[in-house]
This record gives structure tokens, sequence and C-alpha cells, in this order.
């Protein structure tokens, strides 16, 4: 199975990520409609993610089903994204 990824960008942040999967019967194309599988919240610097949500049931929303992550400094650098 082949995907194609697709990101959006507000200038130079990745604001969401979408994918179009293939199957068995199709492959993937950009004609395809395209489900959103993440998306992105930053802070006023360009090198700050806030939160980052994906959706794990691939169902193209953000539900129960859904993992959020937060952003997480040490120092005055990026550290990690953590689910608390």
């Amino acid at each position: 199975m082949e995907r194609i990824i697709l990101f959006a960008y507000d200038g130079w942040q990745v604001v969401e990520e979408y994918k179009i999967q293939s199957s068995a019967e199709k492959e993937a194309t950009l004609q395809d409609k395209p489900q959103l599988v993440a998306d992105y919240v930053y802070g006023l610097g360009i090198d700050e993610p806030l939160r980052m949500r994906r959706d794990l049931n691939n169902d193209g929303y953000f539900n129960a089903v859904s993992e959020t992550f937060f952003y997480r400094r040490k120092g005055n650098e990026f550290f990690s994204f953590s689910e608390q």
C-alpha cells in the first residue's frame, strides 16, 4: 500500500498534515480527497509548537480516538511533545 503525505503551511509553520491512502483496488493520486491526520498550534515563535493532535483511527476527525501532545521546553529550546 502506498500513501501520499501532504503538509499545509502558514508561512514557515506546518499547521496541518493530510494523507491520501491507496487501496487494493486503486492507486493513490493527488486527485483523491486527502484525509486530515494531524494539526499543529504554534506560539509566538516560528519554532514554538504548543500542541499537536493526531487522528489515530483514520476517520479524519479529532475525537476520543485521537492523541493530543503538548509542547515542553528545556531552557530556551524545544524539548519534546508529551501527552500531559
